[in-house]
């Protein structure tokens, strides 16, 4: 839920400064494979329900990978780059703005390669 809250903040700061800014929410998780996602979401639920030791384990040690990457392609991420590629040229965005790492990993990695050009990016670090 932090993602979402940081970036309905974002938002809502982003209106305050020019109310006909067009801001567009866009989760993420759209770029999984369906069924992988729908799997991805059962477990995490109920593993965070009924086993949070195991959770908080598992959490902890995704971090710790986090703290030793030199580079956020480092870190594996479930998502389709191509469709999100696509999807910012199709919207026509001029900023982009992730608040998840999996957004981060795939605006760096477009960023780098010269895909996203004259497009600005920005990641805004919502785990700790």
């Amino acid at each position: 839920m932090g993602h979402l809250s940081a970036s309905r903040a974002i938002e809502e700061k982003i209106k305050q400064q020019d109310p006909s800014a067009e801001v567009e929410l866009k989760n993420i998780r759209d770029f999984m494979p369906s069924i992988s996602r729908a799997i991805d979401e059962k477990l995490y639920f109920i593993v965070f329900k009924y086993f949070p030791k195991f959770f908080n384990k598992a959490y902890l040690e995704s971090m710790e990978k986090g703290l030793k990457a030199v580079d956020l392609a480092d870190l594996k991420s479930g998502y389709n780059e191509a469709q999100l590629l696509d999807y910012i040229r199709t919207s026509r965005a001029d900023t982009v703005i992730a608040t998840h790492y999996g957004a981060a990993i795939h605006l760096g990695n477009l960023k780098t390669s010269g895909q996203l050009s004259g497009i600005k990016t920005a990641w805004v670090h919502t785990d700790y």
